[in-house]
């Protein structure tokens, strides 16, 4: 829980997307990186298609990344605990 306090700064604008790009940088470690052409949907796809296994993470993730960037909703507080959890298990996977 400590880990998610850190993600209220979701809240300002500037770091509304800090998650997203956290989860770009645990994936880059691992050897799966986000092309700069691709869309964040398209790089989601390409890892489900390639069968691996964090690909239900990285959807579930950009499902929200989408949400807050396009949808203009914020999250929820048990939304932030999820997204830390999600982050610890692509970072330990």
């Amino acid at each position: 829980l400590r880990g998610s306090l850190s993600l209220r700064g979701l809240w300002g604008q500037k770091t509304c997307f800090n998650f997203y790009k956290r989860m770009l940088e645990i994936l880059a470690k691992k050897g799966y990186s986000k092309l700069p052409e691709r869309t964040p949907w398209e790089f989601c796809m390409e890892m489900q298609a390639q069968g691996i296994k964090e690909a239900l993470v990285v959807d579930w993730i950009t499902r929200k990344y989408y949400e807050v960037r396009f949808g203009k909703e914020n999250l929820s507080d048990e939304e932030l605990v999820e997204i830390e959890r999600c982050l610890r298990i692509l970072k330990e996977s």
